[in-house]
């Protein structure tokens, strides 16, 4: 017996044998034989499947690899690799026909172990690939081969998977650069598409700044969004999972301008966005701020009690912006007679006399820098003093310090010393006639130092009630006194007509007190030298029934001044006098005619 072992991979393999001998052989044609057998080969496919030829960056992709006998015999000894792209995350489950497989992320080289030793015509080793596509796509090659494999065209396949990636871009639109304190801003945020491939997994931040007041609407490519007023923070949720070229996750902003300015940082991305430039944009709206400042001018510290007081009032934006939406207020002392004129900045007034209440209607919407809303104030002065308090603001002012200003105008107490004279208005030549001077003091304080005198052209005094005469005869003058508010003194004096003419007499009273009205401080009144005389006599009262008669039980109007006019005219003024207790009044001595009775209300 020979044994003889011989290896082959294809064809045939013939074996032959021959025998000899040193015997005579008589059949010597048996002595040769020749076996032949045939080779069976195998032959290893490498294939991979269901890999994508694209995907977005980011996004898992699964497919599969296989080395598969497709020859007419088993496969000896196969062998298999597989090479993935360096650094790829990748993993290897489901494998066949081995025992275990490892992967090196870093060469990208997957090792199968424990490979089976035969494999069976239509038999193969496999394994899942699962990996997150790349941004600069992903490739794999896998090779397979037997011992007794005699095809190699097939025993290499390859996959690759492009990267499809995505460009997220930020941006804020129709933000100002500035607005005033306390104004509406809205504007608009939008996370765009721009890159060449549909976004996946797309998310979105904003963040405003925190406290601000605003609202978030109009959202675009979410379900609903969340704002956290403390935070800032604005939440989307229900953001789609995909975002088409140029296709936008957006929404309108708005808010309320605050003193110290607002900001917003939104930052958009994908899964597949390849490029971080443009994935964060901001904004900022800093604050334009005003300063609304309240003034009085022209006011007296004090006034007269009945005098009349004029000065204004401005509201002056004296900021560094635009006020917008000034209001403003002004209220006086209720119950003041007061006017306002001359109005800037607003449509119209009304004044409430009764509450003090100056209300300004169609005041402008907006201030510039320097302009001013004003106004211009008259008053009767009170005798408890008047005060008024402006107040301005805008929406946008900054500065309350200033905002509110007051004036005070306090009353003066001042004198009004008057006089009265009553003398005889026609006297025989020669006689010695009377005549009654009264001093007063009608106004609301002490009249200091008050001078008071009574001279006559034509007619000699030889005596008067309470003053010394001089040796003239001409002047009577009374002690320097202070006349307190609401006296009234009364004093006779006697004087001799002359021969012919007329007698002339003034008097006169002066303070060094400052005083209401000077133009009564002198009176008067005349004589005629003549042969007859005629007097005027009567009652001043309350004339209640209107009977014009002074009846039982109407009261009488003590100090009522009675002016005698010459004529059916108040133009020549003869002489004066003035009522008594009750009311009754007395003109002697004036020549007969016609006169005209003036009566006035001294207290």
């Amino acid at each position: 017996m020979v044994n003889a072992s011989v290896t082959a991979s294809s064809g045939n393999v013939s074996n032959s044998a021959a025998g000899t001998t040193t015997t005579p052989d008589p059949t010597p044609g048996n002595n040769t034989t020749t076996v032949v057998i045939p080779v069976v080969s195998s032959d290893i496919s490498a294939t991979f499947a269901n890999f994508p030829a694209s995907a977005p960056v980011g996004s898992s992709v699964t497919g599969s690899v296989s080395f598969t006998n497709v020859g007419a015999g088993t496969a000896a000894v196969p062998t298999v690799t597989l090479q993935l792209t360096p650094g790829l995350a990748a993993t290897i489950t489901n494998v066949v026909g081995a025992t275990s497989v490892a992967y090196n992320q870093a060469t990208g080289v997957v090792t199968f172990t424990g490979v089976t030793p035969t494999l069976a015509v239509g038999g193969a080793i496999s394994a899942s690939i699962g990996f997150t596509q790349s941004a600069t796509g992903v490739a794999g090659t896998g090779t397979g081969s037997a011992s007794n494999d005699t095809n190699p065209a097939n025993n290499t396949a390859t996959f690759s998977v492009a990267s499809v990636s995505a460009d997220i871009s930020a941006s804020f639109a129709n933000f100002p650069a500035s607005a005033p304190v306390g104004s509406s801003v809205t504007g608009s945020v939008s996370f765009t598409n721009v890159g060449p491939g549909t976004a996946t997994a797309a998310t979105i931040t904003l963040q405003l700044t925190p406290g601000v007041a605003a609202t978030i609407t109009n959202v675009v490519g979410a379900t609903s969004v969340a704002y956290n007023q403390a935070t800032g923070v604005v939440t989307f949720t229900g953001v789609t999972p995909t975002l088409a070229i140029g296709g936008a996750i957006s929404a309108s902003v708005g808010f309320t301008q605050t003193s110290t300015g607002v900001t917003g940082t939104g930052t958009g991305s994908a899964s597949n966005d390849t490029n971080s430039a443009n994935t964060t944009a901001t904004f900022s709206v800093a604050s334009v701020s005003t300063d609304i400042s309240a003034s009085f001018a022209n006011f007296p510290a004090s006034a007269p009690v009945g005098s009349s007081v004029t000065g204004s009032v401005s509201f002056t934006n004296v900021g560094a912006g635009t006020a917008t939406t000034p209001v403003i207020t002004l209220q006086l002392t209720p119950g003041l007679a007061a006017t306002i004129t001359n109005v800037v900045g607003a449509t119209s007034v009304a004044y409430n006399q009764a509450t003090g209440v100056v209300t300004f209607t169609g005041v402008t919407p907006t201030l510039a820098i320097g302009g001013a809303i004003s106004a211009s104030i008259g008053f009767t002065q009170t005798s408890t003093g008047v005060t008024g308090t402006g107040t301005g603001n805008a929406s946008n002012d900054t500065n309350p310090a200033n905002n509110t200003a007051t004036f005070a105008v306090a009353s003066q107490s001042l004198a009004d010393v008057s006089v009265s004279l009553v003398i005889t208005g026609t006297a025989t030549p020669g006689s010695t006639v009377s005549g009654t001077v009264t001093f007063y003091n009608l106004g609301s304080a002490a009249a200091a130092n008050a001078t008071r005198t009574v001279s006559l052209v034509g007619g000699t005094l030889t005596a008067a009630t309470g003053a010394s005469v001089d040796p003239t005869g001409k002047t009577a003058t009374f002690p320097v006194i202070s006349i307190v508010p609401g006296a009234t003194s009364s004093f006779t004096f006697t004087y001799v007509v002359p021969a012919a003419g007329s007698v002339n007499a003034t008097a006169s009273v002066a303070t060094t007190t400052t005083e209401t009205n000077v133009l009564n401080n002198v009176a008067t009144a005349s004589t005629t030298v003549g042969s007859v005389s005629a007097s005027v006599s009567g009652r001043a009262c309350i004339d209640a029934n209107r009977s014009r008669a002074c009846d039982p039980g109407e009261p009488p109007l003590p100090n009522v001044l009675v002016r005698l006019y010459s004529g059916n005219s108040t133009t020549t003024l003869v002489t004066t006098a003035l009522t008594q207790a009750n009311g009754s009044y007395s003109i002697n001595g004036v020549a007969p005619g016609t006169y005209t009775l003036a009566f006035f209300d001294c207290v």
